[in-house]
């Protein structure tokens, strides 16, 4: 999306400063993780164990060989990889090590259909936004995120929604007709680190 593409999406006389990283993209994780699972299972004979925690890890001469699940069943590897998200910071204590995360309730919406030319990701001071499909829009932003308490449901109409979509309405006049019609919460991991 070159600049007059992005005048075509974005009101800058509301806002002057917008970021936009050329390489930055998002994937579907469910369906990343689909399929390499899928791939995995295919090539390698992966063995997918599901509703057990990993409470250590095997060792050998300093080296991790493995991981041990909670049920005590222990499994080899060539290679641990710490992909636990929410759960990364507990994980690499139990291997010896130290990863400072921090976690968070975050929320998405999902709005209604809407004619729209975004085609990427765009940082507007507080407001995010990416193309969920060719007329759909996820808006993202800090009113909401971190504030919401785990266990506690979230609604579409709960005023920090609203105070979103308006906010991303600012950024977006074509979200001025938008309303939200789905929400994606989950817990967020931002690794906090001090260089």
């Amino acid at each position: 999306m070159c600049s007059s593409d992005l005048d075509l999406v974005i009101d800058r006389r509301r806002v002057p400063v917008v970021y936009l990283k050329p390489m930055e993209g998002w994937l579907e994780t469910a369906a990343l993780a689909h399929r390499l699972v899928t791939a995995a299972r295919r090539r390698h004979g992966l063995r997918l164990v599901q509703g057990q925690a990993v409470t250590g890890f095997g060792r050998s001469g300093g080296e991790i060989t493995g991981v041990e699940l909670a049920d005590g069943t222990r499994i080899a590897a060539d290679m641990v990889v710490n992909a636990a998200g929410p759960d990364g910071g507990r994980l690499a204590t139990l291997a010896g090590g130290h990863l400072p995360v921090q976690n968070s309730i975050g929320v998405n919406l999902v709005t209604s259909p809407i004619a729209t030319q975004l085609r990427r990701v765009v940082h507007a001071g507080p407001i995010q936004l990416r193309p969920e499909s060719s007329t759909r829009v996820m808006v993202g932003g800090q009113n909401i995120d971190g504030t919401l308490v785990p266990g506690d449901p979230f609604r579409l109409d709960d005023p920090r929604a609203l105070a979103e979509l308006a906010g991303a309405a600012a950024v977006m006049p074509a979200l001025r007709s938008a309303r939200s019609e789905e929400h994606t919460s989950e817990l967020q991991s931002r690794l906090h680190l001090v260089c």
